[in-house]
């Protein structure tokens, strides 16, 4: 659940604009009421999913310590913002309390930048819950990274099963197809390092999870990447692949039109139309600005006997547009979910769009769905509107806001935690699918998708055809 803050790029170029027309914004009958609004707040002004940072970032120069009273700042508004925010009231004011009095000294004895930040992101575990962390951000490498072109991809998709790295989808016309790479086959090495190490071994150096295995195979476009496979026979070979643009569009966070601060994203979208008239979708993340484009391809598929929407591995991303997403599916006002907060509750309500589906919708899920995707799908099983099939998701859904800490890091914090009409948590517990498909390295080999073959066979079953 990101977090995003209105560019004030845009602000200083309308408001130079106007300069140059002559008459002020209040007195021109033609500037829309919402531009009024957002020329009036301050040059860095926030949304209304986020708080705004009351601290100042420092421009850090090229050295890697941190003076003790930037340590002080930054582990100050570390620890206020969970003591002011955190839902638990007895917990901030009980545990929470003396987890900062033991962290401070441990914090203020490192100098170093990337130690301090360690410290404060282990002083967050201590929480036991997701979307709190530190990320240790080098402003200098950070800028230049900004300036680069977006990551390429070998074109395969990636999940843990028993513990291994295993490619269970992989691109038609991508580098890694062209290889001869399919289904099953298991990673175990990237380049130098090795991916052997089980995700639950604690002995591991790094414990190889779903999110590492991406972040190592992604590089900058037309680079190499040297990797080691096994197939499902045992065999091992290694090949080494040219990393081609990533399909689907890069998004840019907006909302309307206005353009957003954040990090743009790849958002693959894909609609068609499978045998006996089922529907398909598959939505890789929730950014600003793409629920109009998913309420469009809903609408494309008006007229299948049944949808299958695919939320297999997506990491989740913008509640407003989930709620987008489930306005096309009902077919009355609801409430999806709540949120329980610091102060009340935040309840996510739908209404429904002009033309919605209300045939039959299954929602595919599986161990990598996360977050934003995993409280829409739980929304969608309690309102009756979806069945869900899969596998049991993360367990990883908090409503989070970001910061910016003085030190440079990135400070994700959790501010809500949702819960479904009927009073299921989803954080901890995951979505639990009502039919049950494992998706194993056998059935990958055999070149078949269990999860969407079930999926098509419920839809048929349950659902007359649409002449």
């Amino acid at each position: 659940m990101r977090t995003v803050e209105i560019c004030s790029s845009w602000r200083r170029g309308r408001l130079a604009w106007l300069r140059g027309r002559g008459p002020s914004p209040r007195q021109s009958p033609w500037i829309p009421s919402w531009e009024l609004v957002l020329l009036a707040l301050p040059a860095r002004c926030s949304t209304a999913s986020r708080v705004a940072s009351s601290e100042p970032t420092r421009s850090l120069g090229p050295s890697d310590t941190v003076t003790i009273a930037l340590r002080h700042r930054a582990f100050d508004m570390v620890w206020r913002r969970v003591f002011e925010t955190f839902w638990d009231v007895g917990f901030a004011e009980g545990e929470w309390r003396r987890i900062g009095e033991r962290y401070r000294p441990l914090a203020m004895a490192e100098g170093d930048r990337q130690r301090f930040h360690a410290v404060l992101h282990t002083m967050l575990r201590e929480l036991g819950r997701s979307h709190f962390a530190v990320v240790h951000s080098d402003p200098r490498r950070a800028r230049a990274s900004n300036r680069q072109a977006p990551p390429g991809t070998i074109g395969v998709r990636v999940r843990m099963i028993a513990g291994e790295p295993t490619v269970t989808w992989v691109a038609p016309s991508g580098a890694a197809s062209r290889a001869e790479i399919h289904p099953g086959d298991v990673l175990e090495r990237v380049d130098t390092s090795s991916l052997a190490w089980p995700a639950n071994d604690p002995t591991a150096p790094t414990p190889v999870t779903h999110d590492l295995v991406l972040q190592r195979l992604e590089g900058p476009i037309h680079s190499r990447v040297l990797i080691q496979l096994r197939s499902p026979a045992g065999h091992r070979r290694d090949v080494s692949l040219l990393r081609l643009p990533r399909p689907g569009r890069l998004e840019r966070p907006r909302i309307g039109f206005i353009p957003l601060g954040g990090t743009p994203r790849y958002v693959e979208i894909e609609h068609r139309m499978l045998e006996d008239s089922v529907g398909y979708l598959r939505v890789s993340a929730f950014v600003y600005g793409t629920g109009p484009r998913l309420q469009r391809a809903v609408l494309a598929l008006q007229r299948s006997r049944g949808m299958i929407l695919d939320l297999r591995a997506n990491p989740g991303g913008e509640d407003a547009v989930t709620v987008q997403l489930a306005n096309a599916f009902v077919d009355r006002p609801a409430v999806l979910m709540v949120s329980r907060m610091r102060h009340g509750e935040r309840l996510y309500r739908v209404a429904p769009v002009r033309r919605p589906y209300l045939g039959p919708l299954v929602i595919l899920l599986d161990s990598a769905s996360s977050s934003a995707s995993e409280q829409f799908a739980a929304g969608m099983q309690a309102l009756g509107r979806a069945t869900i099939i899969g596998e049991r998701t993360r367990g990883r859904d908090l409503d989070a806001r970001q910061i910016t800490l003085p030190t440079g890091a990135i400070f994700q914090y959790a501010v809500g935690e949702p819960r479904t009409t009927s009073g299921i948590v989803i954080e901890g517990r995951g979505v639990i699918p009502d039919v049950e498909v494992p998706v194993t390295q056998q059935a990958l080999a055999c070149r078949c998708d269990p999860q969407l073959s079930t999926a098509r066979r419920f839809l048929v079953g349950v659902a007359p055809s649409k002449r």
